[in-house]
């Protein structure tokens, strides 16, 4: 009996947002939008557990920096429903909807890379706060878009790594980076290391910094962490920079 008190009320609920979803053009269109976003949903959560499986840990950053965008938008929900929205962003806002569906369905049909598919859904997402609130949402809202908009690609620190290459013109400038702050986080325990472009010099011995071993991954992670730590706690930026930069330190030592 309860059980089935439980289905009554999923549908009725789910009845209702139909309803709201069809009420009119422009609640017709973010709707469609939304179902195709869904069904980027199963591709993107199991590229996470791919990443998780296979070792990595930057998963629990696209999960924290939704949670954290979502709540800043519901916080400040009475301000976006006043929102009065012109008719020009309203329509800029369906062009770029138009064109992330468009992208969807053809990276979809011609190959399962999530970042095509990501890169679609990002259009769409843009295209439907566009429309809803306006291109000023963006500017009222810097953080929070971007927190969603970057989680939306399942593989943070892979794509980090290949834009620091891209715009430093090297395939191993992270590598060097790495290998001096972590010779400078082994001098901090009492060991005497130095640091010659991607390789640690230790009185033992010398350790090659490679790409894909460089420690960037923890860092990243580390450093991702501690911003959610002190974002979700409210904490002041100077309180935060300082939890990361723990987080950094860290994952020199680990």
């Amino acid at each position: 009996m309860q059980l089935k008190s439980q289905l009554k009320s999923s549908s009725n609920l789910i009845a209702r947002l139909w309803q709201r979803g069809m009420r009119d053009v422009h609640s017709r269109i973010v709707t469609v939008a939304i179902l195709f976003v869904a069904c980027y949903l199963p591709t993107w959560i199991s590229s996470l557990v791919a990443a998780v499986v296979g070792g990595t840990s930057d998963s629990i950053l696209n999960l924290g920096f939704i949670a954290l965008g979502i709540q800043i938008v519901y916080q400040h929900r009475p301000t976006l429903q006043a929102q009065a929205v012109e008719a020009d962003d309203r329509f800029l806002g369906y062009a770029v909807i138009g064109i992330g569906l468009t992208t969807f369905v053809i990276f979809h049909s011609l190959t399962w890379s999530p970042s095509f598919q990501a890169l679609a859904v990002m259009l769409m997402l843009i295209g439907i706060a566009w429309s809803s609130w306006g291109l000023g949402f963006f500017r009222q809202f810097p953080l929070a878009s971007s927190l969603i908009l970057v989680a939306v690609y399942p593989s943070l620190s892979y794509i980090v790594i290949r834009v620091c290459r891209f715009f430093t013109a090297s395939e191993d400038m992270l590598e060097q980076v790495m290998a001096v702050a972590g010779a400078a986080g082994l001098n901090l325990i009492g060991l005497k290391a130095t640091a010659q472009a991607a390789l640690v010099s230790l009185p033992e011995g010398s350790v090659l910094v490679a790409p894909g071993c460089s420690g960037f991954d923890m860092a990243f992670t580390l450093l991702g962490t501690g911003f959610l730590m002190g974002k979700f706690m409210q904490l002041s930026w100077r309180k935060t920079a300082m939890i990361m930069a723990i987080g950094w330190s860290l994952s020199m030592l680990l």
